[in-house]
């Protein structure tokens, strides 16, 4: 039973949840909106445009990251170029909180590292549309 002299905690809840897990929800919430939404236009945008020749060759990095994969994987044509990428795309998507996690516990604390996150994310899906 608690003490009458001792001060009240006020919890704050959104529908029956402590008002912290609706955060927690919103921002794994556009995380995997963006991932996924990412994931489902990536392979497509890249065989069907960026990696066709006539662009290929405009693309700054292009040559290393094509001669790179080719080194380990052989002679790869526009759709398993693209397969390679979004591979990596997506076990960066899976690597990047870890160092996240790393970030925030040795450095920077959790809300920092997530607001840094958070705006790399942004930038990311900004420079996207260029």
């Amino acid at each position: 039973m608690p003490d009458r002299h001792s001060p009240k905690i006020r919890h704050t809840h959104l529908f029956g949840h402590p008002k912290g897990l609706t955060v927690l929800f919103a921002t794994e919430m556009w995380e995997r909106f963006s991932y996924f939404g990412m994931a489902s236009l990536l392979v497509l945008y890249l065989v069907k445009y960026l990696l066709l020749p006539e662009h290929a060759q405009n693309i700054l990095g292009y040559q290393a990251v094509k001669g790179a994969l080719e080194s380990v994987f052989g002679p790869l044509s526009p759709q398993p170029l693209a397969s390679q990428i979004f591979g990596i795309y997506t076990g960066l998507a899976y690597f990047t909180p870890i160092l996240g996690g790393y970030l925030a516990d040795k450095f920077w604390g959790q809300r920092a590292t997530a607001v840094v996150g958070a705006l790399l994310m942004a930038a990311g899906h900004f420079l996207m549309m260029f």
